[in-house]
């Protein structure tokens, strides 16, 4: 928990675009339809119940981050998974580069 704490906070204050330490309807809405996603200002109220029944005008950080936490899946990264991946990737790119190395030339030399 506590090593989410600066990534939640960060989402929060990405979404609070007038920085008055709470998320108004039209904050979430004009964050969500930048983001590119098909929503309406009912999407939002919607949103905003689930968030936090108590008012409806706004979400504070607590409860913001209260749902995030219960909502978002752990993701654990182990080591040795991101050193298998880079050997692949470095293997691959090597293998790539060898095989078509010599047919690139060979397309560069009858081209010119």
């Amino acid at each position: 928990m506590e090593q989410k704490k600066p990534t939640i906070l960060r989402a929060y204050t990405s979404l609070c675009l007038s920085k008055s330490g709470t998320l108004q309807k039209s904050e979430i809405l004009t964050s969500l339809k930048k983001a590119g996603l098909p929503v309406n200002e009912d999407n939002v109220v919607a949103m905003m119940r689930f968030l936090n029944e108590d008012t409806k005008k706004s979400i504070s950080y607590g409860h913001f981050s209260a749902i995030v936490v219960a909502v978002a899946p752990p993701v654990e990264i182990h080591v040795g998974s991101v050193l298998k991946s880079a050997l692949v990737g470095g293997l691959v790119s090597a293998l790539s580069t060898s095989l078509l190395h010599p047919i690139d030339t060979i397309k560069a030399r009858y081209s010119t």
